[in-house]
């Protein structure tokens, strides 16, 4: 079936913030992807008067204690790999069962939520935990129980936009079809061929983004010093040579934006 109208992405350019708007400059973006804590609603309109589709971000796997009480998640709703729930201690989240009914409803309100709060879509992020070696004895179940679980995010966001960060080598594959965009933040910017995975990655993001025209966006922290345009550059080289589209963040994804000139706007503290 043909993708709708409102579900394509024809970009030039696209940023990652993560901090509080509103910010000069976004609106010279053609895809802004944001953190929804941070933006009030009419700033959020602003942004699309201005012609810039705004993706508000959404981890569909790892909760905050905040979210793990929000909703009324139990440890049989966590992923428990070798009979523990799997806790990220330096960022602090648990990972979730994708399997979980309770943690399933949960992202479909969200979703819900969001776009009725007047997003044009969701940045699906952390369903890369799939494919991390930990879990890999879980993978045959636990794959397809994420490919589920995007399905059912699609079904809950209707036409509305929908990009995927990571699990770009076993999930990918699953979801195309429900998805609008593909992105890989932090690739290795050296040498393709130093490891041969990070080469059948890239190759099998961008046959797989191709064949479902979706567009491939490559994502990189860049901080602010003399090797930056080099840095810059790689990634910008990388996304070419793959079909794709690049985006440098200037250090961090909260302390500002780089625009598609290079010039850098830094948020106001």
């Amino acid at each position: 079936m043909p993708r709708a109208a409102s579900r394509r992405l024809p970009l030039r350019s696209f940023a990652v913030y993560y901090g509080y708007g509103p910010l000069p400059g976004l609106e010279r973006m053609d895809l802004a992807i944001l953190e929804p804590a941070g933006w009030r609603p009419q700033d959020v309109q602003t942004l699309r008067q201005h012609g810039v589709r705004t993706l508000a971000y959404l981890s569909a796997m790892e909760v905050t204690g905040e979210v793990l009480r929000e909703a009324g998640l139990v440890p049989a709703d966590l992923l428990r790999p070798g009979g523990r729930p799997w806790q990220k201690e330096d960022l602090g989240v648990l990972v979730a069962d994708p399997r979980s009914v309770r943690w399933r409803r949960h992202l479909q309100a969200r979703a819900q939520d969001l776009l009725a709060a007047g997003w044009d879509g969701l940045f699906l992020d952390t369903l890369g935990d799939v494919e991390d070696p930990l879990v890999a004895p879980m993978g045959g179940w636990l794959v397809p129980a994420a490919a589920e679980l995007v399905r059912l995010i699609r079904g809950a966001a209707g036409d509305a936009l929908l990009v995927q960060n990571h699990g770009i080598l076993l999930l990918l594959p699953l979801v195309a079809p429900y998805l609008d965009g593909i992105c890989w933040e932090s690739p290795p910017l050296g040498p393709v061929g130093r490891e041969a995975w990070v080469g059948w990655a890239l190759e099998n993001m961008a046959a797989t983004a191709l064949h479902h025209r979706l567009p491939p966006l490559l994502v990189g922290l860049v901080p602010p010093g003399p090797e930056a345009s080099t840095a810059v550059a790689a990634l910008e080289a990388l996304a070419t040579r793959y079909g794709g589209l690049a985006y440098s963040a200037p250090g961090d994804y909260t302390s500002g934006v780089r625009l598609p000139d290079g010039s850098v706007v830094v948020a106001a503290r």
